[in-house]
């Protein structure tokens, strides 16, 4: 049964300890006496003398639900409004809801929230966790709460916590309250989420977000970045170049270990270059067309190697790579690479990947494992010759066939009968994609390619009808033509510049009809 207004009769706190609420305004008295009035024992803590005069007399802006809560928290040992700032750190957890006004120029004034930020900071203990609701632009909460707790000596998520959940009050209308809003919490850290349970009461449903979004950030300082959807824009401005790694899905744990691992390194400092998921990308960011040698460290017993020319080091693998200007490159591993004899494949192995089920060794005598698309072979390298290995069964994808491993969309979820898109890239006879009805799937190239023929490869001679569209964007595609041919293979003939191609089926395919591959060359 819910309590009555008024009553002195609370409920069991779901919030241990005593809860500060620094900034008595139209966000925070509401969001103090939401918790007050589930159980916690609640300071306020404003530093006007003439809001606390008015809080005392209950001569406040606030809905006749709130009026009720605030009366009954005048009369309780278990609220109390202060300006005394030392009061903070009494508290288990703190809460900073100061406003942000605009100035003349409809520009955010950061005055008030910079010198809360600062008291809270100032007073902050160890074991506390700490919650930032004003309303503010990016980087705000790591600026004036991470940063300066750190110089400090208290680091988050090992000595404090901290989170930000941006207010989401509409003062006076009583049909949105906050208990029957939704809210967000983003915390420093996976431990910083706990900030959920502390404002449960102050909302109808929290929704916890990793504030770091599954992104690694590789350059020489320390940048801050906003995220919108899938576009990230540097907050303040691009510095320098930087490599952003995208790692969904992962935890927060996993993710800080990620950020350790060594990256790529070119030789030629023009050019920058990640792995991510074993995918090498290489990035030249110069006018001109550079050849250079990219060190790509691999943990463990293993190597995957990658079309073209590599050497195996201690390390990981020394790659060969050519960009022509302004230009990137996704590679997909086409090999792993197992030692047989020793714990370790010996540095100075050489491999050239020939096609996609082909690769010739030399340079170090070794017994290892080769494996690809499911298929696998033993081999020996003796010094001083060249050892060509072809896996039987694997598909010999040629160079020229763009889409082999690349990636694809939609990604999950997926429509009502389709797979995913993965399947017709894959490289392996034995997987498909089924598309569903009027299905459509889009291979990203990873640059803009020129591409003379699209190849569609399905498990029967019943073949679904298929169109083509091109696109340079991924957002403005123009229709080419249609597959055409007999049996099991359907071809278009058609030449352009692009870095997506999309295929659509129409109508619905047959339950046991499936792209078994996509090709493009």
């Amino acid at each position: 049964m819910p309590r009555p207004q008024g009553s002195s009769e609370r409920p069991p706190s779901p919030v241990p300890g005593t809860v500060a609420v620094v900034g008595l305004g139209y966000v925070g008295l509401p969001t103090a006496l939401a918790l007050f009035g589930a159980g916690a024992d609640v300071v306020g803590v404003d530093t006007s003398p003439q809001r606390l005069d008015a809080v005392a007399r209950g001569a406040v802006d606030l809905l006749p639900v709130h009026h009720a809560q605030l009366a009954c928290a005048l009369e309780s040992d278990s609220c109390r409004f202060t300006s005394d700032l030392s009061a903070i750190g009494t508290a288990d957890a703190v809460i900073v809801c100061v406003p942000t006004p605009v100035d003349a120029h409809r520009r955010p004034d950061l005055g008030p929230l910079s010198g809360a930020c600062a008291a809270v900071v100032s007073h902050a203990v160890p074991g506390q966790l700490l919650v930032l609701t004003s309303t503010s632009h990016v980087g705000t909460t790591r600026e004036l709460l991470v940063e300066p707790l750190a110089a400090r000596g208290l680091h988050v998520e090992d000595d404090v916590l901290v989170a930000f959940s941006p207010e989401r009050i509409d003062p006076g209308n009583e049909h949105c309250t906050p208990e029957h809003t939704p809210r967000l919490v983003g915390g420093a850290g996976a431990r910083s989420a706990r900030a959920a349970e502390l404002l449960a009461p102050t909302a109808s449903r929290i929704h916890v977000v990793d504030g770091r979004a599954g992104l690694v950030v590789r350059g020489d300082s320390e940048h801050t970045l906003a995220v919108y959807g899938d576009t990230i824009v540097p907050a303040e401005g691009a510095r320098e170049p930087l490599v952003i790694e995208g790692h969904c899905g992962v935890s927060a744990g996993d993710l800080s270990v990620l950020a350790r691992r060594a990256a790529p390194t070119a030789g030629d400092g023009r050019v920058r270059a990640a792995r991510v998921d074993g995918y090498l990308s290489l990035f030249n960011l110069s006018a001109d067309e550079v050849e250079t040698r990219v060190a790509v460290p691999q943990q463990g017993g293993r190597r995957q190697v990658y079309e073209g020319e590599q050497t195996v080091t201690r390390e990981g693998i020394d790659y060969g790579a050519r960009l022509e200007a302004a230009s990137a490159s996704l590679l997909a591993p086409r090999f792993t690479l197992t030692a047989l004899s020793g714990r370790s494949l010996p540095s100075g192995l050489r491999v050239r990947v020939a096609d996609g089920a082909t690769l010739i060794l030399s340079g170090a005598h070794c017994r290892l494992r080769i494996e690809a698309q499911g298929r696998g072979t033993d081999a020996t390298v003796r010094g001083g010759r060249e050892t060509r290995v072809t896996l039987r069964g694997a598909q010999a994808f040629p160079h020229q066939d763009h889409a082999l491993g690349r990636n694809t969309f939609p990604t999950s979820p997926l429509p009502p009968g389709m797979s995913s898109p993965d399947a017709a890239v894959d490289g392996d006879p034995d997987t498909a994609w089924r598309p569903g009805r009027d299905g459509r799937m889009v291979v990203d190239l990873g640059t803009r390619t020129g591409v003379r023929w699209v190849e569609a490869q399905w498990r029967t001679g019943a073949a679904p009808a298929a169109r083509v569209e091109f696109s340079t964007d991924g957002v403005r595609y123009q229709r080419v033509g249609a597959l055409d041919g007999r049996g099991r293979v359907r071809r278009l003939t058609r030449s352009g510049s692009v870095r997506y191609v999309a295929v659509t089926v129409q109508g619905a395919p047959h339950a046991h009809d499936g792209l078994v591959r996509l090709s493009v060359g």
